[in-house]
């Protein structure tokens, strides 16, 4: 375990205090105001009081149940925590191992975001200011499609919106980014039938005493119903199989996904998280562990070498960096390796060899954000369960972007936006591969704003056209192409988009202005 080490997972409330990640969470009960005290009461008696009720919470929070007491109440749960805008009250009324999941990673990418400038420091996830949403007349009907879970349909119901953008807790790095595009900052207001999807379900389990939301049944019963596929036998699909630590855990973990054993992948995921997984896998792991073994004849890939560290523990979670890495093997008839010895990254295969460190990066420029990326990218969250230890895909992604954003800077930010708000035009354009302007008029004031020298026109903005040759140039190439037919077409690439400054526009990040030499 790291003593002065980056914490890796969650987030800090206030002063630093590290969040627990795995603390049993009780009902969520949003906050009520009271009035002033209305009597005083004795020293000694507020004391035994306050005892008694730390010991019956206690209780209530470790045994007791946590959830509704039937399925359309947990969905009603849900409309009301929607209806409060109350975003923490959303994710209480999800299944408690979804909620362990998302909760604390919100409320550190939440965090962060404020310390960035792009969301308000007055932002309550409680209650978010800048939308009123009503549910009315909502009517639901619910059916069991297995022991412990059960579909809600809507039945009838509108949802009212009305939104206020000037209220909305955003902070100065997005308000002025707004401000640069001109978004539309109009009330807007709006209803919703939620009853016109009638196929639409929401899926709610029995666990921990009550009903509660499961955004993964929901995910998963609607895929089972759009591919035309049975139930599954619930409680008898993939059964978990935790290893007996979290470093063992990406090792086992590493070797299933290198024998492309998918079952042996998902029993290492948790299994309160991914329960839905664990249920719904059984009806499609036939065809896939079939083509698998096809696949097997042909790819032969081995973990040569494998060194961790848990960066950071807290209760029943740990984040594992990986600090060494060896992977070889052939996929095709053609033999590669890929090796990571926590600096640089080197691999090989038919066309190329090429090793790549984090200090060269640093070298060339690239701020710690960059390079602390591909640190961030080889750490993964495992999670104890019932004494067993597992990845947890969900927690690991949210996990790495508070990584990621904790690199950043608020000038990294504001240099960012800035750049997108003088030549964003050309980002969408390069993105999408090409942009057609719906508002011509609006382009072209926004052209002249700049001072750029070309008029728009059907060819997208600044560089588009650049893009649309590159994918017509990878397009072209055969399977076969080697790494020299790769490089010219970005040198091919690079030249057309250095070209433009002869046509008003520049690479550089900024439209050239009339009588200014170009950025790039």
């Amino acid at each position: 375990m790291s003593d002065g080490g980056e914490a890796a997972t969650g987030g800090s409330e206030g002063g630093g205090r590290p969040v627990d990640w795995d603390a049993d969470l009780p009902d969520y009960v949003p906050p009520v105001r009271s009035g002033p005290a209305r009597g005083v009461v004795a020293g000694g008696v507020a004391r035994v009081v306050a005892l008694l009720a730390a010991g019956v919470f206690a209780v209530v929070a470790l045994t007791g149940t946590d959830g509704a007491d039937t399925p359309e109440a947990a969905v009603e749960r849900l409309f009301d925590a929607l209806a409060d805008e109350d975003v923490i009250g959303l994710l209480e009324a999800l299944a408690p191992g979804e909620r362990r999941a998302v909760l604390d990673p919100v409320r550190a990418v939440t965090a962060e975001l404020q310390r960035l400038g792009v969301l308000g420091e007055e932002l309550d996830l409680g209650g978010v200011h800048g939308f009123d949403l009503r549910v009315e007349g909502l009517e639901l009907a619910s059916a069991e499609l297995g022991p412990g879970v059960a579909e809600v349909r809507i039945v009838a119901g509108t949802l009212h919106a009305d939104v206020r953008p000037a209220d909305i807790p955003l902070g100065p790095v997005a308000r002025d980014l707004l401000d640069a595009f001109e978004a539309g900052l109009e009330p807007t207001s709006e209803s919703t039938d939620l009853a016109a999807e009638p196929d639409a379900v929401i899926v709610a389990i029995e666990e921990a005493g009550g009903w509660h939301v499961s955004l993964g049944y929901t995910i998963a019963e609607q895929w089972r119903r759009d591919a035309g596929e049975p139930l599954p036998a619930f409680g008898q699909g993939v059964q978990p199989q935790g290893a007996d630590g979290p470093e063992e855990a990406v090792r086992a973990m590493l070797d299933a996904a290198l024998d492309l054993d998918l079952r042996a992948v998902i029993a290492l995921t948790p299994p309160d998280e991914m329960r839905a997984l664990h249920d719904y896998a059984p009806l499609f792991l036939d065809e896939v562990e079939a083509e698998a073994v096809e696949a097997r004849r042909h790819t032969d890939l081995t973990l040569d070498r494998l060194e961790t560290e848990v960066v950071e523990r807290r209760g029943a979670s740990a984040r594992v960096a990986v600090t060494g890495l060896a992977i070889s093997g052939t996929v095709d008839g053609e033999d590669g390796s890929l090796s990571w010895d926590g600096e640089c990254l080197e691999w090989r295969d038919r066309y190329s060899h090429d090793r790549q460190c984090l200090d060269d990066l640093e070298d060339e420029g690239l701020p710690r954000s960059v390079t602390g990326s591909l640190e961030s990218m080889l750490r993964v969250t495992a999670v104890e369960v019932d004494g067993a230890w597992y990845l947890s895909p969900v927690r690991s992604a949210l996990d790495g972007s508070v990584d990621l954003l904790r690199l950043l800077e608020r000038e990294h930010v504001e240099d960012v936006a800035e750049l997108v708000s003088d030549f964003g035009m050309f980002f969408l354009g390069a993105g999408l591969g090409g942009f057609d302007f719906d508002d011509e008029a609006w382009a072209e004031e926004r052209w002249a704003e700049e001072g750029w020298e070309v008029a728009p026109d059907d060819r997208g903005p600044p560089g588009a056209e650049c893009f649309d040759e590159y994918e017509r140039a990878l397009g072209d190439e055969p399977d076969g192409a080697g790494p020299d037919d790769i490089e010219r077409i970005h040198a091919e690439l690079d030249a057309c988009l250095h070209a433009g400054d002869s046509r008003g526009w520049s690479t550089g990040g900024r439209g050239r202005r009339d009588g200014a030499p170009g950025d790039g």
